[in-house]
């Protein structure tokens, strides 16, 4: 498995947070945090239709050198690649820069503490 780094020694990154709130069935829902690069597995295991999200404050910390192998671990990694291809760890990395630049960009970091997510 690869791994991503974000800048040579940069490879925390906090992002910001996403309550939300998935219906697994007719009688389970189930209410958890997730950055927002998590939404897209979200949606391919439960559905568009079942899974609300909102933005929320709070931060969750990304170590992007291990953010795959989490990723893989939680969701299992025949998700990660459905849904960030086979060179998941590459595309991952690109996300993540990609959300990352944009913060910098406006010239703020998302507003709130830091959160790791209980599943994590």
């Amino acid at each position: 498995m690869l791994f991503c780094r974000l800048d040579k020694g940069e490879t925390m990154i906090k992002l910001p947070l996403f309550q939300v709130e998935v219906r697994r069935n007719a009688h389970t829902v189930v209410n958890t945090y997730v950055p927002e690069h998590e939404l897209p597995l979200l949606y391919h295991l439960y559905g568009r239709e079942n899974v609300v999200a909102q933005p929320c404050e709070g931060q969750f910390a990304v170590d992007t050198d291990h953010e795959t192998i989490r990723l893989s671990r939680k969701y299992g990694e025949a998700v990660v690649v459905k849904i960030y291809g086979e060179a998941h760890s590459a595309q991952l990395s690109a996300r993540l820069q990609q959300v990352s630049r944009s913060l910098k960009a406006k010239g703020k970091s998302p507003p709130g503490e830091t959160v790791s997510s209980p599943d994590a």
